[in-house]
C-alpha cells in the first residue's frame, strides 16, 4: 500500500461550526422533492379512498360504462375482499382502546 492511501487527515471543528453544518444539512433535507400540489392531491385521493361511497360510485360508473363481471369471478372477488377486510379488522385497534 502506498502512503497516500492510508493517510487520514483529522479535521477539528468548533461547536458553532458543527451546529452550522447540521443546520445546513437539515434545511437541505427539508426541501420537498414532491411538489406541494401533488402531495395535496395524494392526500385528497387517499381520503376519498377511505369512504365507502367512493367504492359505490366506482361500481355505478363501471356499470354505466358497461362493465360486467362473471358471477364466478364476482364470488372470488367478494371472498378475497372479505378475507382482506377480516385481516385488517383483526390487527386494527378498536376505537377507545388503550392497548
Amino acid at each position: 500500500m502506498s502512503e497516500d492511501s492510508t493517510n487520514q487527515d483529522t479535521i477539528t471543528l468548533t461547536r458553532e461550526q458543527l451546529d452550522a453544518i447540521v443546520r445546513q444539512a437539515r434545511s437541505d433535507a427539508s426541501t420537498p422533492i414532491i411538489p406541494s400540489w401533488l402531495r395535496a392531491a395524494g392526500r385528497y385521493v387517499g381520503a376519498r379512498l377511505t369512504e365507502p361511497s367512493t367504492y359505490a360510485g366506482v361500481a355505478l360508473a363501471a356499470t354505466a360504462f358497461g362493465a360486467q363481471i362473471d358471477p364466478d369471478k364476482f364470488q372470488a372477488i367478494a371472498q378475497l375482499g372479505t378475507m382482506v377486510a377480516g385481516g385488517i379488522l383483526a390487527v386494527s385497534r378498536d376505537p377507545g382502546s388503550s392497548a
